[in-house]
């Protein structure tokens, strides 16, 4: 399946997860059999262009940032999903085990992956002064770096309908602006989201056991966040995209 997502139907399922947070304490139950599934891949892009006008009346500077996230898995790894519920949240479990702990509303299966960062900057004027003010050093640079590390494939909390949706990918370790030596060699300032606007796998698709193969893509683009309290003029997007491949196992 391959699916564009709509902005306005990610803030409802967003929506939904604040909603499951939100609800009393009561205790996490499971309905069905788990099913047992190969992750075959799992892939995505995180790109983000910020396009930066400084102006304290005093200094100017004008200049634009990009960050590329992407990541693959590695290695295989075996997952089972089942359904949860937390009052009247219901959420997709993932775990490595048939019989899942879900601390914290949510579960996930870690699995083995390659990531890499690139930085960049470019300056529309490096001469200008202003920049100096604005930047500790204020030259056009370009920065990569690939570490393994791993992705969490995990079940989004909340109340999603069977037909949504709503599994995701997290990667374990990364903060604002990338890895440490990424960030001293090429300083981006672009925060890191830890829930992505991007989902794969319905309920509905999970547990129909017609489909030996699942293949599934996400793809969506969001706007920069310019704050309105600071001299600079911030415009640009970010786009995720998401691929997952699972195949079905037998369970006994």
């Amino acid at each position: 399946m391959v699916r564009r997502s709509i902005l306005g139907a990610v803030s409802c399922v967003l929506a939904t997860i604040l909603l499951g947070l939100a609800l009393p304490p009561l205790a996490v139950g499971t309905e069905r059999r788990p099913v047992k599934f190969d992750v075959l891949s799992l892939s995505g892009t995180i790109t983000t262009t910020r396009n930066v006008s400084y102006d304290d009346g005093l200094d100017k500077c004008v200049y634009t940032e990009t960050e590329r996230i992407s990541f693959r898995s590695t290695k295989r790894a075996a997952a089972y999903a089942s359904i949860g519920r937390y009052g009247r949240a219901v959420f997709t479990i993932w775990s490595s085990r048939p019989k899942a702990d879900v601390p914290g509303y949510e579960s996930k299966v870690e699995i083995p992956g390659k990531v890499t960062v690139a930085h960049s900057i470019t300056y529309a004027k490096p001469e200008m002064d202003g920049c100096f003010s604005v930047r500790t050093n204020p030259t056009d640079c370009s920065v990569d770096e690939t570490s393994r590390r791993t992705l969490s494939f995990y079940g989004l909390a909340g109340l999603v309908p069977s037909r949504i949706p709503s599994s995701s990918v997290e990667l374990a370790g990364l903060r604002h602006g990338g890895f440490p030596n990424v960030n001293y060699a090429c300083y981006v300032e672009i925060p890191f989201r830890r829930v992505p606007p991007v989902a794969l796998f319905s309920r509905r698709e999970l547990f129909d056991k017609r489909g030996k193969r699942l293949l599934d893509t996400d793809r969506a683009e969001t706007q920069v966040v310019d704050e309105p309290y600071d001299h600079s003029t911030v415009t640009g997007t970010t786009t995720h995209e998401l691929a997952a491949e699972l195949e079905r196992r037998k369970t006994r």
